[in-house]
């Protein structure tokens, strides 16, 4: 998995973020290997595949065996600190952050699952990060009762959010990756992330990192989400209550 991030880019509008396009270098094994008929009930996605589901395993038979010993190693982890490391240094020290990202432990295994989500908010117990990774397909109408349902920021234990696309934008009617900035409490759309096959886009999950679907009106919006997070609350809590209203998933 060497040279993964040597075609990316930061930007700081209206959040830190970013893209690099070419992610995986045999993209096409991975492409064709892409596990669509092992997906089951929704997750993120019409349709969702995560460690610990009945099908999860038959992806170690599959080019995706090495994208999954990545994700579950400490190294991708560290790799995406680094990445962000001016960043999370800014926040730590400007108390957004609750717990220094860099001196916490690393679990590298999983732990998150389908039906176990661990969100301990109790300081005295150990704080650790650990890694994800689900395989998803949207259809029409993704992005509405889906997909986060509207304009949010992740929960509060959630470092950082990754997404991978397997598919290309002219493939699909919308379905686009939104970013907000809220400007007198009024979300606008700052920026729109069009889908393209092999591009990750990751982002840190911040008080300020609002985003959103362009709800999908056709097409198959195919992707793999990862993230790193945290055993506890890792972000302080808002203090203005519409934002809290505002980012749905901040719990």
């Amino acid at each position: 998995m060497n040279n993964l991030f040597k075609n990316s880019k930061i930007f700081n509008d209206p959040y830190t973020h970013l893209i690099c396009d070419n992610f995986l270098k045999d993209y096409q094994n991975y492409d064709e290997s892409f596990p669509l008929d092992l997906l089951s009930t929704p997750i993120r996605m019409d349709r969702d595949l995560t460690y610990g589901d009945k099908n999860y395993e038959k992806i170690h038979q599959t080019t995706f065996k090495q994208l999954h010993n990545y994700i579950y190693s400490e190294n991708f982890i560290k790799d995406f600190l680094e990445i962000f490391k001016k960043e999370f240094d800014k926040k730590f020290d400007n108390g957004e952050l609750l717990y220094n990202p860099f001196e916490l432990k690393i679990k590298s295994q999983p732990y998150e699952m389908r039906n176990f989500i661990s969100r301990n908010n109790n300081i005295n117990d150990e704080v650790f990060l650990f890694p994800r990774m689900d395989f998803g397909v949207g259809y029409a109408g993704y992005g509405y009762s889906n997909g986060g349902r509207g304009i949010h920021t992740d929960n509060v234990t959630r470092l950082i959010s990754i997404m991978l696309f397997f598919t290309d934008q002219k493939d699909l009617r919308k379905g686009e990756h939104l970013l907000y900035e809220v400007e007198g409490k009024i979300p606008k759309i700052k920026k729109k992330v069009e889908l393209k096959k092999n591009r990750l886009l990751a982002s840190i999950q911040s008080n300020d990192a609002y985003h959103a679907v362009d709800p999908l009106l056709s097409g198959e919006r195919r992707a793999i989400y990862m993230s790193i997070s945290c055993s506890s609350k890792i972000w302080k809590d808002y203090e203005d209550p519409f934002l809290r209203k505002l980012s749905q998933n901040r719990s």
